[in-house]
Order: structure tokens, then sequence, then C-alpha cells
């Protein structure tokens, strides 16, 4: 597969699931081609030479430049806090 069209696919997918009110996580398994396990797919953020993959910045962005936030909350007594936006 084309690295432009994974990469807007692992988007797209991360968009899907993250915007569903039942999804609480995503666990992502094997980040490296070689311990995917499956190096013929090419499925790794990351590849055999470690270098970041198309798909795996794609990942990366959404999750470090358009879903990160800067705010500062204060804990109450017991250590938590809520920040209205896992509802």
């Amino acid at each position: 597969m084309e690295p432009e069209l994974r990469a807007a696919q692992a988007e797209a997918l991360m968009r899907l699931w993250w915007g569903h009110p039942a999804v609480e996580m995503i666990v992502f398994w094997g980040p490296w081609n070689k311990v995917a396990g499956r190096d013929e797919f090419n499925v790794g953020f990351w590849d055999n030479d470690r270098a970041i993959t198309r798909h795996g910045e794609a990942v990366f962005s959404l999750l470090n430049d358009r879903w990160r936030t800067n705010l500062t909350v204060t804990a109450g007594a017991d250590g938590r806090f809520d920040t209205g936006v896992f509802r």
C-alpha cells in the first residue's frame, strides 16, 4: 500500500475510533515492523531502519499536535481531577 494512502487510513481510523463514545482507549501493538511480526505489511510506525513511517507521522501528528492540550488543573484532595473531555 502506498505510504500516503496508509497515512490517510491511519488518520481516518484514529478519528473514527477516538470519536466513538464507547472507546475508552486505543492500544498499539507492535509499533515497529520487526516486532509487529508482519514485516511484509509494513504496519509499524517505524520501519526496520528506525525511521518514522508516513502513517506513523499521521498518527503522531494527531496525538501530539492536534489533540494535545496545555490544560492546567489542580487535583482535589483525593488526587483526581476532571477535564470533562472523556465523558
